[in-house]
């Protein structure tokens, strides 16, 4: 999303949140707390994705998570989605394997509390 953001900054309403604004534990705890819950555990799991090639995770980017801004994305131009694209490349490069497979570690926070 930040290589979409990069180019179309307005591609989203000012304040709205992220899909990952409660992936730091202490945000997604404060949030329970204020919500009046108590003896609040969170723990943390890492699973491991394998998005495919580069270009089987971007297919799949665009037709799943970013399905709702699809056609806002792909009415700027093939310039602007070739500079996304390229930009968007960079962090699963980080995670090709050697077989070329992107292998992405996703932290999954567990919260239980009660009331």
């Amino acid at each position: 999303m930040n290589s979409i953001l990069k180019y179309i900054s307005d591609i989203r309403p000012k304040g709205s949140p992220s899909v990952h604004s409660l992936g730091n534990p202490d945000d997604l705890y404060n949030t329970i707390s204020s919500a009046g819950f108590s003896d609040i555990s969170i723990k943390k799991y890492t699973f491991y994705y394998q998005a495919g090639t580069f270009e089987q995770y971007w297919s799949d980017y665009l037709s799943s998570t970013a399905n709702a801004i699809r056609y806002t994305v792909e009415s700027k131009g093939s310039q602007v989605i070739s500079a996304i694209k390229k930009d968007a490349q960079e962090i699963p490069n980080k995670f090709i394997d050697n077989n070329g497979l992107i292998q992405f570690p996703w932290d999954v926070l567990l919260a239980t509390a009660n009331t």
